[in-house]
């Protein structure tokens, strides 16, 4: 279950510098939830000790000017920063709740992310993982898991208590939990997807997700005036589609990604590579690409397109 905790996590101007603290018990997914932050394109910080926590502060909200350049986005905004603090050090959770105060009575607009699990699962995904938890790694209580969960919860009461969001990760996956914290944010990205042309005589791309053939079709290198033109040129693109094979695939080919594409977004996948190839990957597979990438266009998707060997003539 996910709780809104106070109106901290409120609509501000792009141009304000964001922070965002995460915290919350080991084995709930705080790793994976920074890792979809930095996704976002912001600045990370993973278990900053306590007595930093105050100079990160002043870093913040005293940014030199020289450094201003290199925080911003493409739009000029000043660039949001996440950090993370678990409980290996007790005295990050008392220095990090001294400086959410001096952070609000700035122009930072400042929340915090409370990751919550049942202990149950946190025990299962220990053991699946076989790592210690944090605090059995110098502990003198004995190998209980059970034992350090209830001191963590302790420890990290103070953030529960004032935290903008309470995230129970019990029944998410990796992909679900990265998702669900982009909706928090209200920044998901679509899916990039780039359809990549290739000649199968050069080898295949190696970052291709999805390869497809289309040697099946007529190949304009065989016909005078069309061998030295690329699949970019009129002549060779209506040879190409103005096959009836080429129509029919093009249209099948067209369902399939309509059907993929929405399932590979919510399973969390960012960038999709459709690898499209002939054999000199001159004509047939740009011509092809060019084609499906037009008929995908829509807001859902980034798209672009690549041809990797179109000026190759040999």
């Amino acid at each position: 279950m996910d709780t809104s905790v106070g109106s901290q996590h409120e609509a501000r101007p792009r141009s304000a510098r964001k922070l965002v603290i995460l915290s919350g018990v080991s084995g709930s997914g705080k790793s994976t939830a920074l890792s979809a932050f930095e996704d976002l394109g912001y600045f990370c910080v993973d278990n900053l000790p306590g007595p930093i926590i105050h100079h990160y502060v002043d870093f913040l909200l005293q940014l030199p000017a020289d450094w201003q350049a290199h925080f911003a986005t493409t739009e000029g905004a000043e660039r949001d920063f996440a950090l993370l603090v678990d409980c290996r050090d007790t005295q990050s959770v008392t220095e990090v709740v001294r400086a959410l105060d001096r952070l609000r009575g700035a122009n930072v607009c400042v929340s915090l992310i409370y990751f919550d699990c049942r202990d149950d699962v946190v025990l299962r995904r220990f053991q699946e993982t076989r790592r210690p938890h944090p605090l059995l790694v110098r502990s003198e209580r004995g190998p209980s898991i059970g034992d350090a969960l209830a001191r963590e919860r302790e420890v990290l009461a103070p953030f529960r208590d004032v935290a903008s969001f309470v995230i129970d990760t019990s029944s998410y996956s990796p992909h679900e939990l990265r998702a669900r914290v982009q909706q928090f944010l209200g920044e998901q990205k679509p899916l990039e997807v780039t359809f990549s042309s290739f000649g199968f005589k050069y080898g295949p791309p190696k970052d291709a997700d999805l390869i497809v053939d289309v040697r099946f079709l007529p190949n304009p290198h065989f016909v005078v005036g069309l061998r030295e033109k690329t699949g970019l040129e009129s002549e060779v693109r209506d040879y190409v589609l103005n096959s009836s094979d080429a129509q029919e695939f093009i249209d099948r080919y067209q369902q399939l990604l309509t059907f993929l594409l929405p399932r590979y977004a919510k399973e969390g996948k960012r960038y999709l590579n459709v690898a499209i190839g002939c054999t000199g990957g001159r004509h047939r597979s740009v011509a092809i690409a060019e084609e499906l990438a037009k008929r995908i266009r829509g807001a859902e998707f980034t798209l672009s397109v690549r041809h990797r060997d179109k000026d190759r003539l040999n």
